[in-house]
């Protein structure tokens, strides 16, 4: 990791569960012992961007490409037959009201987010990984450990606060994938009960290959094992 340059995006860093922040505070000691530099950047904006960009994708994608997929590969069903049978409260909400019913985005909307908003989140990230020379952006994969299915559909606990499960479970890799950016997911280790916590890195548009050479040597100085079965 010598010479590599990792900035720590201020709104993928903060308010994470506190086993969550643990686990990535140790992270971050071994990569720094391994030679990594670390730099606090902000992304001044990209919030609000992807706010406007990520469901507007997503929804207007899902209707035309599943409809595209089930017609091609002619399996008998319309994406209305694979939306009624959807078990998940959560997500058959999404398909019924905001794919399929009257809340689905509209044209306009989604051809802005792509003409307009998208590139300037592009832009916000490209000046930022330019501005701090930058190899990646690295933080945790989600604020917070999985938590049981069972009353988490629509919301669950983070830090003795009930937030919207699925938009904070998303917060953290929504606006790379939204963007376009390459990006790679690592184990850096458990919580207390055992539970997975993951390292994401993010890299520069067309990064891929280095990206990759960067994560490989991250899971070295980080020497996570899968803890034995309990």
């Amino acid at each position: 990791m010598s010479g590599v340059r990792l900035g720590l995006p201020a709104a993928f860093v903060t308010g994470l569960d506190l086993e969550t922040q643990a686990v990535f505070d140790a992270a971050l000691l071994k990569l720094e012992a391994a030679g990594a530099t670390f730099v606090e950047v902000e992304l001044e904006g990209l919030m609000e961007l992807n706010g406007k960009v990520g469901f507007p994708l997503a929804l207007w994608e899902v209707k035309r490409d599943l409809s595209r997929f089930l017609d091609l590969n002619g399996v008998g069903l319309t994406i209305e037959d694979v939306a009624a049978e959807i078990a998940s409260p959560d997500v058959k909400f999404v398909f019924d009201n905001l794919v399929l019913g009257d809340q689905a985005v509209p044209d306009a909307v989604y051809e802005a987010a792509m003409r307009d908003f998208r590139p300037q989140m592009q832009t916000i990230y490209a000046e930022t990984f330019l501005e701090h020379d930058l190899d990646a952006l690295l933080f945790p994969t989600t604020k917070l450990p999985a938590r049981p299915i069972d009353g988490s559909d629509m919301e669950v606990e983070l830090n003795g606060e009930n937030v919207p499960t699925f938009n904070t479970y998303i917060a953290n890799t929504d606006p790379g994938s939204n963007a376009g950016l390459p990006g790679l997911s690592l184990p850096m280790g458990v919580t207390e009960q055992g539970l997975p916590v993951g390292l994401e890195l993010d890299g520069p548009m067309f990064s891929d290959r280095r990206l990759l050479a960067i994560g490989l040597a991250a899971e070295a100085a980080l020497g996570f094992e899968r803890p034995a079965e309990r």
